[in-house]
């Protein structure tokens, strides 16, 4: 019987020991997500520049047709490069019909090439939720829905149950100070924001002094820990 359509939930988590594609012995990672050849509806991480071992903490949602059941989500890790094309730095393919619905998953999954000659190309640590839904018009309402803080962490390889998740939802701000010269005294505002060892930042807003983010974080909160989360804004 053909499979009903479903939302799969994605965190990106972070990745480990990736291979240095610059010449100063780093990478600036990102990652791409889609399902099987399905690039248009693609979703994409930050980037996070010069390092081999990023914090993403970044959800996305995928709609999965019924004819896309039976294919595989592909997870791709970029190095991002400002002239020409992205280099790939390895990937992984996971079968979607391996997923039991309902079910919380958090691994590490290995990242392969297609065509360098690496044997270690490093790790991407994913979180996937797979959900049915009846019809179509169910599934883009559950994609429209805002995601929930993920606190329950599936059994697995190089999962932590005892790790706890905070979510930051970066919506906007007013009332900025003024710290361009000229006439209208603008500003370009983004957020950085730190919880132990991770952190992230908001994109940059140009010229507002009440500029609209909506961007979601998700921050790991070990057990016992007594860290503040640090937000802090900057003028571009």
């Amino acid at each position: 019987d053909e499979l009903p359509p479903a939302t799969l939930k994605i965190s990106v988590m972070r990745a480990k020991d990736l291979i240095a594609a610059d010449r100063g012995g780093t990478s600036d990672p990102y990652v791409r997500v889609h399902v099987a050849d399905d690039v248009v509806h693609q979703k994409k991480t930050q980037v996070k520049e010069k390092t081999l071992n990023p914090t993403w903490m970044e959800n996305f949602e995928l709609n999965v047709s019924s004819a896309h059941r039976s294919e595989g989500l592909v997870v791709e890790v970029f190095d991002k490069d400002m002239i020409g094309a992205d280099d790939s730095l390895g990937k992984t393919t996971i079968p979607l019909d391996s997923l039991v619905p309902d079910k919380e998953y958090r691994d590490w999954y290995q990242l392969e090439q297609t065509s360098a000659d690496v044997t270690n190309l490093g790790t991407v640590e994913l979180q996937l939720v797979l959900t049915e839904v009846t019809n179509a018009s169910a599934a883009k309402q559950e994609a429209s829905r805002p995601s929930k803080p993920q606190e329950k962490k599936a059994a697995g390889h190089g999962a932590d149950p005892a790790v706890k998740g905070v979510q930051v939802i970066c919506v906007g701000g007013r009332g900025m100070p003024k710290m361009d010269t000229g006439m209208f005294g603008k500003c370009d505002p983004y957020l950085k924001m730190q919880l132990g060892e991770t952190k992230h930042q908001t994109k940059v807003v140009k010229r507002s002094l009440a500029p609209t983010w909506n961007e979601t974080f998700n921050f790991d909160l070990q057990p016992g820990s007594d860290d503040s989360l640090l937000i802090e804004c900057y003028d571009y």
